[in-house]
């Protein structure tokens, strides 16, 4: 479980450094910039962490999945 939820802490701070607003907008496009050629990939680790076990995975998975909603 703790690889799986470390792993899924990694890709939640990087989502994350790409929300929405904030006060360096600059670097939040860049970062977005970045990440979105990972995107389908990202949210397929996503999905497939929402069926695990342990609830505090499937709660990441989903808080992940809900930031990258608003993405293009």
């Amino acid at each position: 479980m703790l690889n799986r939820y470390s792993g899924l802490k990694i890709l939640h701070c990087l989502i994350s450094r790409a929300g929405k607003g904030g006060s360096d907008l600059q670097e939040k496009q860049l970062t977005l910039e970045a990440l979105l050629p990972h995107k389908e990939e990202m949210v397929r680790l996503a999905r497939v962490s929402l069926s695990d076990s342990e609830s505090k995975v499937t709660a990441l998975s989903s808080e992940i999945l809900g930031n990258m909603a608003w993405w293009p």
